[in-house]
């Protein structure tokens, strides 16, 4: 009798490290979240030449399938359309299947984190009307509702492009 009184205790503590040990597990298991797509990292690959702004903005994912060729890849969310176009250092985001955010890749050109640097996207060069440590920000230029470029002393990185939506 009185083995049997600790078998039921005996399983369930047994049971209960198994969990334990499964849940520990678990957590060593590799983290295969793409965090860089998800916080929107700049585009692999370069921007060659002056892209022409006003030929991609408001365009449908069609229409730069034409202009651009196939993106190298393209990522689903619940209102947008992210896509990649590596060969052109460009990012895409689709809102409403219209281009509407653009991320361009500036590292390799060693640009300067100045307004001047504007003139290499093909538009018009003033003053930021915000500038922090690492971006200089324009809002309502040339069209746009807001650019930034982004980087630190040693250059730009990136530039932002919002077309319409914030």
């Amino acid at each position: 009798m009185k083995t049997r009184r600790w078998r039921v205790p005996a399983v369930l503590g047994l049971l209960l490290a198994l969990l334990l040990a499964l849940a520990w597990w678990r957590n060593w298991l590799p983290d295969t979240y793409d965090y860089q797509a998800a916080f929107e990292t700049p585009p692999q690959g370069e921007a060659q030449g002056a892209i022409d702004l006003a030929a991609i903005v408001g365009k449908s994912q069609q229409a730069l399938r034409q202009q651009l060729g196939e993106p190298v890849a393209c990522e689903r969310a619940e209102f947008s359309t992210r896509c990649r176009y590596a060969q052109h250092g460009l990012q895409i985001t689709f809102i409403d299947d219209k281009a509407d955010w653009l991320t361009i890749s500036l590292r390799e050109r060693e640009l300067p984190l100045r307004a001047a640097t504007l003139a290499v996207l093909g538009l018009p060069v003033r003053e930021p009307d915000e500038v922090t440590e690492h971006e200089s920000i324009w809002r309502n230029h040339a069209g746009y509702r807001e650019l930034r470029l982004v980087g630190n002393a040693e250059g730009v990185s990136y530039a932002r492009i919002k077309h319409a939506t914030p």
